[in-house]
């Protein structure tokens, strides 16, 4: 990878950006920065589709969801650290929100970003929001702080969703009209939540398609003189409610009147603290998911005393097999361990004879 750093987190991506302006400022280069930011890819289909391209397997956070993962990748901080342990959870003892809904004040700490690296390293830094434009609110504030807000440019939340083709050529604009003719001095971030077709239809012929156009993007913005960067969040693994459980989790909460969070193939159950409770529902969890997941208490999965660890249930449920909570119009989900779900990926195209001789 550049400069020889070797990243084993997410988490390191922020550094290694900031390692990577800081060259281009020495150097007197400075070229324009084009991250692509794609949701839902893991190392195997990016190595497999990407030839030729600096690619190392990174880890994701726990849990595997965007909500947490993205916030630690242009942060740098933990989980514990930032405080937004996955898609829904107690705000406060009284308060449950969906993140990406949620309007209110996450009271969470301010944490410098990549764009606030940018920024004090004399670039300007721009966010195409792609397909979080329609996600306004706290959290995507805090995902992007600094960064100046590029709109008009949504893939996979379009009105039309594009054949693979489509896609890319969409993302095509939306870095070229943002570049808007600078040779220099930019750094621009596009997210591309392919993620929402992986849901569905798996990592299928469309994500190829996808994938082979980006790179042909990416190719071709390096030999115009620009630096290009890819990186992901977390994978995808094939998840399916076959066995009645979620008719079983549901009775479940309502016999004991807890209340769950969590999304994807993680969850979590509010016990107010009540030890005989905890036990019963972990129990009785157990008992209803036998190996297709694990229960444990969530000083397993979170620093004790931590914002995360607050605003988390005592108990947690992880996936570990195909069959989970699912919703019914998907066929893979995210957020627990398994090496698909936690090995995100980090490509970097590098302007060398060895790879542009073949392009």
């Amino acid at each position: 990878m550049f400069g020889g750093l070797m990243l084993d987190s997410i988490r390191d991506f922020r550094k290694y950006l900031a390692d990577l302006m800081g060259q281009e400022c020495r150097s007197g280069q400075r070229r324009n920065i084009i991250v692509l930011a794609v949701d839902g890819i893991d190392y195997k289909h990016a190595q497999s589709a990407w030839q030729g391209v600096a690619l190392e397997r990174v880890t994701s956070v726990f849990p595997s969801t965007s909500s947490t993962a993205w916030l630690s990748a242009l942060t740098g901080a933990s989980v514990d650290e930032h405080g937004i342990p996955g898609v829904v959870f107690r705000l406060n003892p009284n308060e449950m929100v969906n993140v990406f809904e949620y309007q209110g004040a996450l009271e969470v700490p301010q944490l410098p970003t990549i764009f606030t690296d940018a920024i004090d390293l004399g670039y300007d830094a721009h966010a195409v929001l792609g397909d979080w434009e329609d996600f306004p609110g706290p959290w995507r504030n805090m995902l992007l702080n600094d960064a100046s807000l590029v709109q008009g440019h949504r893939f996979y939340t379009h009105a039309d969703r594009d054949n693979g083709a489509g896609i890319v050529q969409k993302v095509e604009g939306a870095i070229n009209d943002t570049l808007d003719g600078a040779t220099t001095g930019k750094l621009l971030w596009c997210f591309i939540d392919i993620d929402r077709h992986i849901h569905q239809n798996g990592y299928d012929d469309h994500v190829d398609e996808v994938l082979v156009g980006l790179d042909g993007l990416a190719r071709h913005w390096v030999q115009t003189g620009n630096c290009v960067i890819a990186h992901s969040d977390h994978g995808l693994v094939e998840t399916y409610d076959m066995s009645n459980y979620g008719a079983q989790v549901d009775a479940l909460i309502k016999y004991h009147g807890v209340e769950m969070g969590g999304a994807g193939r993680v969850r979590w159950f509010y016990t107010n603290g009540d030890n005989t409770l905890t036990v019963a529902v972990m129990r009785e969890l157990q008992n209803i998911f036998g190996a297709d997941a694990t229960v444990s208490e969530r000083d397993a999965y979170f620093r004790t005393g931590s914002l995360a660890y607050e605003r988390v249930g005592e108990v947690v449920l992880v996936a570990q097999r195909t069959d989970f909570l699912c919703d019914k119009a998907y066929g893979y989900e995210h957020g627990s361990w398994t090496a698909s779900e936690r090995d995100a990926m980090l490509a970097t195209w590098q302007p060398t004879d060895l790879w542009l001789e073949g392009a």
